[in-house]
């Protein structure tokens, strides 16, 4: 087995079987029904946050933005 070194420890490689290899499968009617699924929620949750995705909520689009640093007028 292979010895690695991390942080002045060593470790051995732990190399899978050649059997334990898993093949994915594509199926397109289950990709497409998540899509839809998807496209239906307006909800949507980011680092524990919920969001909206609907365009119709968003109360101001003129104004002053500041984003990341950069000031945005519109």
């Amino acid at each position: 087995m292979t010895k690695l070194l991390y942080r002045g420890h060593t470790y051995e490689q732990n190399l899978p079987e050649v059997g334990d290899a898993k093949q994915l499968r594509y199926h397109r009617d289950i990709y497409l029904q998540r899509q839809q699924q998807l496209r239906s929620s307006h909800q949507l949750t980011y680092r524990g946050r919920p969001y909206t995705s609907d365009r119709a909520s968003i109360s101001s689009t003129e104004g002053h933005f500041v984003y990341r640093g950069v000031s945005y007028t519109r």
